[in-house]
């Protein structure tokens, strides 16, 4: 195999795997709308083998662990899976999810993730255009949280040096049902949406 051949199986592969982390991505984001229950069996093993065997397999590949926007990703994913579980009387998060997400953010240096600005919804929304051209010029992403679960790791996911342990409990303790989330569309708080395709 030539030089330029190989070369050309590298680049494709980090488009591959920079596209379904997208598409991943965007899958969880269409999660936070709705509330995870009994009946999506189906749906949860499928972000369940997505958490845990397909996303640590794709970080195998050190050159996406210097890529910012690959932690960006992640921490949004994470964020979709901790909507779909507020308001929820099924548990999502259990320990098996759990450590892997642990080892996939700690995987990440501090440098990497310091390059990504982290706010919580209300606070994202009123200083989007106040930092959206800073943090352009300054190279880096922004990525803004729904879920109860990870707003509380804010500080933490800024932090120079992670405490797995402190993560897992934060991450696996009872989704707080109390935090109110403003659903666009929902007409009535009494009104359940289902998610019928992705």
């Amino acid at each position: 195999m030539s030089i330029l051949t190989y070369m050309l199986q590298v680049i494709t592969t980090l488009l591959e795997t920079r596209r379904a982390l997208e598409f991943w991505v965007q899958a969880s984001q269409v999660l936070k709308h709705y509330r995870h229950q009994k009946e999506d069996e189906e749906l949860y093993k499928e972000f369940l083998e997505i958490n845990n065997e397909y996303i640590p397999n794709l970080l195998k590949n050190q050159g996406l662990l210097l890529e910012p926007s690959v932690y960006r990703d992640l921490v949004l994913f994470y964020d979709g899976l901790c909507c779909w579980e507020e308001h929820s009387s099924t548990p999502v998060l259990h320990i098996g999810w759990v450590k892997h997400i642990v080892k996939c953010i700690t995987s990440f240096n501090f440098s990497v993730r310091a390059e990504v600005e982290v706010f919580d919804d209300a606070e994202g929304l009123e200083q989007m255009d106040d930092v959206a051209e800073e943090d352009t010029k300054a190279g880096k992403s922004r990525a803004i949280l729904c879920s109860a679960k990870m707003m509380g790791l804010k500080k933490i996911l800024k932090s120079e040096r992670i405490n797995s342990s402190t993560l897992q409990l934060q991450l696996t303790a009872p989704s707080q049902v109390d935090v109110k989330r403003n659903i666009e569309g929902e007409a009535s708080a009494g009104r359940t949406k289902r998610l019928k395709n992705i």
